[in-house]
C-alpha cells in the first residue's frame, strides 16, 4: 500500500512537471510568434511608407530610374534581411562564443574600418564623403555601411568579455579596464570617419550593458554624470563662444543650429532646415494623420525624408496613434528579447540577447530625439522603416540571434522547443 501510494505520488510530480513543461515551451512559441507578427507588421507598414515618401523624389529628383526605385532597393533589402534572420537564427549562439570567432570578428571589424578610411583616400568614387562624414561604400547601385554591419561583432566581442568578468568574478574596475579597448578601438576608427552619430549609438549599447552587468550602478552613475557635464561644457561653449564668422565646419554648424532650435525654436534655412520640416510634419498629422499619401512634407519640402526622417513621414500621415502603434510594437520586441536574456543561465547570452535588444531599441530613441529636435542631427535611421540596406540587415540578423537563444534556452531547460 505504501508503495502503491510513492507511486501515485511520483506520477502526480512527473504530470504536473510535465504540464509545467509544456505550458513554458508554449509560452515560448507564443514570444516566437509575437515578434514573428511585430515584424510582419513593420514590413507591411514600412513598404507602404517607403512608395509613399519617396514616389515624389524617385520621379523627379533622380530622374531617369523608375518611380518605384526605393520601393524596390528596398524590397531587395528585405529579402537579404529576412535571409540574415534565418540564417542568424539557425546558427548556436555558441558558436559566437569561440575564441577564434571572437578573434576573426576583431580582425574583420578593424580591417573593414580601415578600408573606409583608407579607400577615402585613395578611392572617393567608392568611398564618397556624405555630409561631411564618410563610412559608406558603394557598390554598383547600393552602398553599404559597415560601421552599422560591425554593431553585431562589436556586441559579440563585449558579450564574451562580461562573460569572463561574471565568471571570474572581476572586480568593477577589472570590468571596465577589461572592455574599454574595445570601445575605444571602434569609437576612434569611427570618429575618424567623422560619424558622431554611430559613435553616440555604440556607446549606448555599452552603458546599457554596463548598466546589466555586476559594476556598481553608482560607478556607472558617476560616468554619466562625467559625460553630461563634459558634453554640457561643450555644447555651452560651441553655442556661447564660437560664432560662424570663425569659418567652423558643418558639425559644429549643425550643434548650433540644434541648440538654436531646442532653446530659442529657430530653425532657419540652412543646417536645422530639416529638422524645423520634421517638426511641421508631426504636429500637421495631429492625433490620426492627414491619411496614408496625403502628407506634403515628402514634396521636397523635407529633403530625403523616406531615410533618416522617415519617422517624421509616419507622424505626418498616420499621425501621433500611428508612431504610438509602431513604438509600442517596438517596445513588445524589446520587452520579449529583455525577458529572454533573463531566461538565460549562460551569461554570454544573457549579455548577448541585451546587447542586441539595446541596439535596436537605443537607434530607435535616438533617430526619434533627432526628428523631433532634442538631439542635433546625427545620420542615425529610424530602425526597419529608413530607406536603406545596413541598418535594417543589422537589425533583422540581430533579432535571428535573439531567437536562437531563445531556442537554446527551453532545449536547455526541457530538450524542447
Amino acid at each position: 500500500m505504501k508503495i502503491e501510494k510513492q507511486s501515485m505520488y511520483y506520477e502526480k510530480m512527473s504530470i504536473e512537471k510535465r504540464l509545467s513543461m509544456d505550458k513554458e515551451i508554449k509560452k515560448n512559441k507564443a514570444r516566437r510568434l509575437v515578434i514573428w507578427i511585430c515584424l510582419g507588421i513593420f514590413i507591411g507598414i514600412s513598404l507602404l511608407n517607403i512608395v509613399s515618401a519617396s514616389f515624389y523624389s524617385a520621379t523627379y529628383s533622380y530622374r531617369g530610374g523608375s518611380s518605384f526605385q526605393f520601393l524596390i532597393k528596398h524590397f531587395i533589402w528585405f529579402v537579404v534581411a529576412i535571409i540574415a534572420f534565418v540564417i542568424t537564427n539557425k546558427i548556436p549562439y555558441t558558436f559566437y562564443k569561440k575564441k577564434s570567432i571572437i578573434r576573426f570578428f576583431l580582425c574583420i571589424s578593424t580591417f573593414l574600418l580601415l578600408v573606409v578610411l583608407i579607400g577615402a583616400k585613395i578611392a572617393p568614387k567608392f568611398v564618397p564623403v556624405i555630409n561631411g562624414a564618410i563610412g559608406w561604400i558603394r557598390l554598383g547601385p547600393f552602398s553599404v555601411q559597415p560601421a552599422e554591419f560591425l554593431k553585431i561583432p562589436y556586441i559579440v566581442i563585449l558579450a564574451k568579455l562580461f562573460e569572463n568578468g561574471e565568471k571570474k568574478d572581476f572586480k568593477d574596475l577589472e570590468i571596465i579596464l577589461n572592455t574599454s579597448p574595445i570601445f575605444f578601438l571602434f569609437v576612434f576608427l569611427i570618429i575618424m570617419q567623422g560619424d558622431l552619430g554611430t559613435v553616440i549609438h555604440y556607446t549606448s549599447i555599452l552603458f546599457f550593458m554596463l548598466f546589466l552587468s555586476k559594476i556598481s550602478k553608482k560607478i556607472i552613475a558617476g560616468f554619466i554624470g562625467i559625460a553630461s557635464t563634459t558634453l554640457i561644457s561643450g555644447l555651452s561653449y560651441i553655442y556661447y563662444f564660437i560664432n560662424d564668422t570663425q569659418g567652423v565646419g558643418y558639425r559644429v554648424k549643425r550643434v548650433k543650429s540644434y541648440l538654436d532650435g531646442l532653446l530659442k525654436g529657430e530653425y532657419g534655412d540652412d543646417v536645422g532646415y530639416q529638422v524645423g520640416q520634421s517638426l511641421i510634419a508631426m504636429g500637421s498629422g495631429g492625433i490620426f494623420g492627414k491619411g496614408y499619401a496625403n502628407g506634403v512634407q515628402k514634396y521636397s519640402y523635407l529633403p530625403e525624408i523616406h531615410t533618416d526622417f522617415i519617422l517624421a513621414s509616419l507622424g505626418e500621415e498616420w499621425g501621433f496613434a500611428g508612431v504610438l502603434l509602431i513604438v509600442i510594437l517596438f517596445y513588445t520586441i524589446f520587452s520579449l528579447s529583455m525577458t529572454i536574456a533573463a531566461e538565460s543561465r549562460d551569461y554570454f547570452a544573457k549579455y548577448l540577447v541585451a546587447g542586441m535588444a539595446s541596439l535596436i531599441f537605443t537607434q530607435l530613441l535616438i533617430n526619434s530625439f533627432v526628428v523631433t529636435g532634442l538631439m542635433p542631427v546625427t545620420g542615425i535611421p529610424f530602425p526597419i522603416f529608413s530607406y536603406g540596406g545596413s541598418s535594417l540587415i543589422t537589425v533583422f540578423a540581430a533579432l535571428g540571434i535573439v531567437l536562437n537563444v531563445n531556442k537554446k534556452n527551453l532545449i536547455e531547460k526541457y530538450g524542447a522547443y
